[in-house]
């Protein structure tokens, strides 16, 4: 099947494409060293990528070459039929250091839901640190954020200039109205320059809807 799509993708994009083995099987690299990724196609992303396409240098996020869409052949088993965007992006880059690190915050929630009850007297049932990070960023509620940020203080102070960088790069996602759902610790690489970006972004008008709610309910209760 992957090689049905591979020629598929290189006869649409009109190169030759290499598969790529990840933990998505929807990867590619081209002859020129940039990688293509396959999405199910959603309005909103196709929105944001021809928009992160149109200004490069807006966010600290995997730069956008290219947006396509393409309807895959119907003969194609599973994918066949189902209408995809095709990005072609920079390639980037995942030391052993940093995937190393990006375990550690992964594998801390249960230590960081004991940190909170035991510090702050409330449960925090989490499932992804950095992805509460970015809720309680789009939710602009400070408290949870220096929550997050007191639990690496205290439990493992090596880890916290690397989530705080990552707080600084959602808070620049978010300063755009994007609703970034789909956040977690994996979701960073770096560039060619070292440099940490953020990836696979989405905006979900669903939890778009869910924070600007939250946002109304919390002014209603302060008057």
């Amino acid at each position: 099947m992957i090689r049905e799509v591979t020629n598929w993708l290189s006869y649409v994009l009109n190169q030759e494409l290499k598969h790529i083995t990840t933990s998505t099987q929807f990867l590619w690299e081209t002859p020129d060293n940039k990688m293509v990724k396959l999405l199910p196609y959603c309005y909103e992303d196709r929105d944001l990528y021809n928009w992160l396409k149109e200004n490069p240098e807006a966010l600290p996020v995997v730069r956008t070459y290219d947006v396509t869409e393409g309807v895959m052949p119907e003969n194609i088993l599973f994918y066949g039929g189902k209408k995809y965007l095709i990005l072609t992006m920079e390639k980037l880059y995942l030391s052993d250091q940093l995937f190393l690190n990006q375990k550690i915050i992964q594998d801390s929630c249960e230590m960081f839901n004991d940190f909170v009850e035991e510090n702050y007297q409330f449960p925090w049932n989490s499932y992804s640190i950095i992805g509460d990070l970015m809720d309680s960023i789009l939710k602009q509620n400070e408290d949870h954020q220096n929550i997050i940020f007191d639990f690496f203080r205290k439990t493992n102070p090596e880890l916290l200039p690397l989530v705080t960088e990552m707080g600084v790069i959602l808070k620049r996602i978010s300063s755009h109205d994007i609703y970034w759902f789909d956040c977690h610790v994996m979701q960073f690489m770096e560039d060619e320059n070292h440099n940490l970006v953020a990836i696979d972004l989405d905006n979900d008008l669903g939890y778009r809807d869910n924070i600007l709610q939250h946002k109304e309910e919390k002014k209603l209760v302060s008057c």
